[in-house]
């Protein structure tokens, strides 16, 4: 059994709520909590959702000059309100991670003579040791005169043809 205790948070940045100082504008800080205790099994998921963040805002359009007229400017003018929500879900998973009996030691000398197979479970794939060496042949010139271009030759067969 694992016992957790989650804390998410949200932040963000409010402009309209900031204060102006020596001229700069600065934001103040809009925050979503959630805390909670859950005690999971190894590999158990679970959710805490409801962060939710509901923002309006009032937008005001106008055609210039005419939305400035008293009375007729009302048909030049209009009024919209814009509703943004968002909602944040979270999911944990607790794994619990043993250690090692032993650290492996660390590699010494040149990475070529490295033996990274007994630090892995058994020996690497065939095909899949990247670091192979390729052998570079020149090829046949046929063509007199003309410039002799090399080709690499993968002896091994990865079916990649």
């Amino acid at each position: 059994t694992i016992r957790l205790k989650v804390a998410p948070e949200v932040s963000s940045l409010d402009f309209s709520n900031g204060l102006v100082i020596s001229g700069f504008s600065v934001p103040s800080i809009l925050s979503r909590k959630a805390s909670t205790e859950i005690e999971l099994k190894d590999g158990q998921t679970f959710a805490i959702a409801g962060l939710i963040d509901n923002n309006m805002i009032t937008v005001y359009d106008k055609v210039p000059f005419l939305g400035d007229i008293p009375i007729l400017g009302s048909l030049f003018r209009s009024k919209e309100i814009r509703q943004n929500r968002t909602e944040l879900l979270v999911l944990v998973t607790p794994v619990i991670v043993y250690p090692q009996e032993e650290a492996p030691p660390v590699p010494t000398g040149e990475p070529e003579t490295w033996n990274w197979e007994k630090h892995m479970d058994g020996p690497m794939p065939e095909g899949s040791q990247e670091g192979r060496q390729h052998e570079i042949e020149p090829a046949q010139d046929t063509d007199a005169g003309s410039d002799v271009d090399s080709t690499i030759d993968d002896s091994s067969d990865d079916g990649d043809s």
